[in-house]
């Protein structure tokens, strides 16, 4: 067996933290909200911790029920059939079921620069040629 070569692949770096940013601004880590890297500047709801609290004892297998409900509950919203309900576990793996289903070593792949790293790093992954195109803040980053 013979490794990839991963050479071409960039590794993911999140995006800088608020102690970071604020040394750089000479400004108070407490003044500034960082709206980079997923992270929610408030914390969870109260609900949520609740929520998490009452079902943790019983976090002890896959939701297998639990899938196929919401995926019931999604298709009768939508008008669709359970069968057409697709659920992932974010975003990152959603792009990779994706990518593992519809790309072929070669294929093209258009991304945005500025953009969501992780759209080059699933692509490149699946042996896909990566193209960027700019988006531009003076233009206030039309996708045209």
């Amino acid at each position: 067996m013979e490794p990839r070569d991963l050479s071409a692949h960039v590794a993911y770096e999140a995006g800088r933290g608020v102690e970071e940013v604020a040394r750089d601004l000479d400004a108070d880590p407490g003044d500034l909200v960082t709206l980079s890297s997923n992270e929610n500047p408030f914390g969870p709801s109260p609900a949520a911790v609740t929520a998490i609290r009452e079902a943790a004892p019983a976090a002890s297998g896959y939701p297998k029920a639990a899938v196929t409900d919401l995926r019931k509950r999604l298709a009768e919203e939508w008008a669709v059939t359970p069968a057409q309900i697709w659920l992932a576990n974010g975003g990152d793996g959603a792009l990779d079921y994706l990518a593992r289903a519809l790309l072929r070593p070669g294929d093209g792949v258009l991304v945005p620069r500025p953009g969501f790293a992780y759209y080059a790093m699933s692509a490149r992954y699946h042996h896909a040629q990566v193209a960027e195109y700019p988006l531009r803040r003076e233009q206030d980053f039309p996708l045209d």
